[in-house]
């Protein structure tokens, strides 16, 4: 009896076996081929379609199944969504055929999800992408890859926040671990070089070069930072190891920061006379955009100029507790491929972009600039004359004290949506500067009788600022009247535009007339004797009423 249960638990066994092995050759059925998820997720045509469906969606290819508006000549325009074969989708707005708008899209093949902006079917300004290990970027897009300013958290919770390039951070930034410690500077290639290194409890910083994500080379901690007992260490990392000054030889009591310039490293230092400034001050200048876009140019645009030493001979700083700098002048000496020395590179100076506005206003026969002079310009103003620099907000918003002047005395709403763009990313002197500069035009119909009073207008609104002078300059004159490079350069291109028909009339609406004055108030009656004459009346109605009683 044992045997005979044995056997049949081996039956049972085999046979169980059998069957699992053909459930599981059921379940092994060939996957649907993409245009086979198509077709089944268009379950609304099948009907009309009949059995030519399947090999319908097959020939659509590349071109999907596409649902929402056409123009008149068929074309995708306007709101629409596509189903492409692959198992893609996109749903947004469309433009002669192309994906260009706000839009999102989902890459079946990755997981990954994109909901921004398009432009001929690529990604081009801002977005969001959600990618399927949980990391996410949120800024900007060009070329379909992420360039310029933009946040990615990765999937363990840092973060990064700052300059992109190609998909690859560069420039400055700020990278944030999950302990609560950041890196704040400037990245090359993905790759920390130099700045901040700001610990978990914030009251402990390092400033210094880095390599491989770790400290090299000098630099220094500052201990209790920002409280009553600060201190400051400085030394050097050698092999990962920190060794203070004076316990190492050959470290420089003047502050040095060691970064990769044309491929080979430099110390960049101070020259004698800034010989207050510390190592942090040399962070923040290898941190300073225009520094940074200044060695990528050496990098890539200027491959005949060898460097041979690099010093930092000011900086100006935006405010005095700040650590933000608004200019650098550096001290370069250099020598060309035949190694003759450059002349000129002793005074280079480093700015951020700026933008000079153009207000051009057209009244009558007259269409004039409102350009700014010095206030001791009255003998010279042919060398005096320029365009006004204002500051942009992130929002468009214009700033600074032109703005604050013209807008009441002019009645204008200046805004950066308002103009149209005239010169983008000018140098004017590309060997010793590099700060970029954008002009931009804002052209507006006022009244003759308000051409009439502008000058009288600006004269009384500057006349109490402090300001310099603005006066305004007919447009046709501004280029034998000034010597200012950027100022007859972008008033040629706007006469140039004009000729072309590439430059409307006017960016906003003609500014109303303005409102008549009232009429003088006619000079009040005098009503005291009206009502003396009533008051004896009604006396009088009264005492006849007593006589008759």
């Amino acid at each position: 009896e044992i045997v005979e249960r044995e056997k049949e638990k081996a039956l049972q066994a085999a046979q169980a076996q059998e069957d699992g092995e053909a459930e599981d050759e059921e379940e092994k059925e060939p996957e649907p081929k993409p245009e086979q998820l198509v077709y089944d997720a268009l379950s609304e045509y099948q009907d009309d379609w009949g059995k030519r469906g399947l090999g319908l969606v097959k020939l659509i290819g590349e071109l999907g199944v596409y649902q929402g508006s056409r123009d008149a000549e068929y074309t995708k325009e306007g709101e629409g969504r596509t189903l492409y074969p692959n198992g893609d989708m996109y749903c947004g707005q469309y433009r002669n055929n192309q994906r260009d708008g706000l839009g999102t899209y989902y890459f079946a093949s990755t997981g990954m999800l994109y909901t921004g902006n398009w432009t001929n079917n690529i990604r081009d300004g801002v977005g969001r992408m959600v990618y399927p290990d949980g990391g996410r970027y949120f800024g900007s897009w060009a070329r379909d890859t992420q360039n310029g300013d933009g946040h990615y958290t990765y999937p363990d919770g840092s973060s990064y926040v700052g300059s992109w390039e190609n998909g690859v951070k560069n420039g400055f930034g700020t990278y944030s671990f999950t302990d609560g410690s950041q890196y704040i500077g400037a990245y090359v290639d993905g790759e920390f070089v130099s700045g901040e290194w700001r610990m978990a409890q914030g009251s402990t910083r390092y400033y210094g070069a880095f390599r491989n994500d770790v400290p090299f080379g000098a630099g220094v901690y500052i201990f209790k930072y920002g409280t009553e007992g600060s201190f400051r260490q400085e030394g050097t990392y050698t092999n990962g190891k920190w060794a203070p000054i004076g316990a190492v030889k050959g470290v420089h009591a003047t502050p040095q920061l060691r970064l990769i310039i044309q491929q080979r490293e430099f110390a960049l230092t101070f020259t004698d006379e800034c010989g207050a400034l510390h190592m942090e001050h040399l962070v923040y200048v290898s941190n300073f955009a225009p520094f940074i876009r200044w060695v990528r140019s050496l990098n890539q645009n200027l491959p005949n100029i060898v460097l041979d030493s690099v010093q930092v001979s000011s900086i100006k700083l935006k405010e005095e507790q700040n650590a933000e700098l608004k200019e650098v002048k550096l001290k370069v000496v250099a020598r060309d491929a035949a190694g003759k020395r450059i002349r000129n590179t002793d005074a280079i100076t480093l700015s951020e972009p700026v933008t000079k506005l153009m207000v051009i206003l057209t009244g009558g026969d007259k269409t004039v600039c409102l350009l700014k002079k010095a206030p001791s310009s009255s003998q010279a103003l042919n060398e005096q004359l320029s365009l006004p620099t204002v500051r942009t907000t992130s929002d468009g918003a214009f700033l600074g004290e032109f703005i604050r002047v013209v807008e009441p005395a002019v009645r204008v709403r200046l805004h950066k949506s308002l103009t149209k763009s005239i010169l983008s990313n000018v140098l004017s002197d590309p060997q010793t500067e590099n700060s970029q500069q954008d002009v931009v035009a804002y052209i507006q119909h006022i009244h003759a009788d308000a051409m009439a009073k502008l000058q009288s207008r600006l004269e009384e609104a500057t006349g109490t600022s402090g300001f310099e002078t603005i006066v305004p300059i007919r447009l046709a004159d501004i280029a034998s009247m000034s010597t200012d490079a950027i100022t007859v350069a972008a008033t040629l291109r706007v006469q140039a535009m004009i000729a072309e028909g590439k430059l409307p009339s006017a960016t906003v609406e003609a500014q109303r007339p303005p409102t008549p004055l009232p009429p003088s108030a006619e000079p009040r009656p005098d009503i005291e004797p009206l009502l003396e004459a009533e008051r004896k009346a009604l006396a009088a109605k009264r005492a006849a009423a007593e006589e008759d009683q």
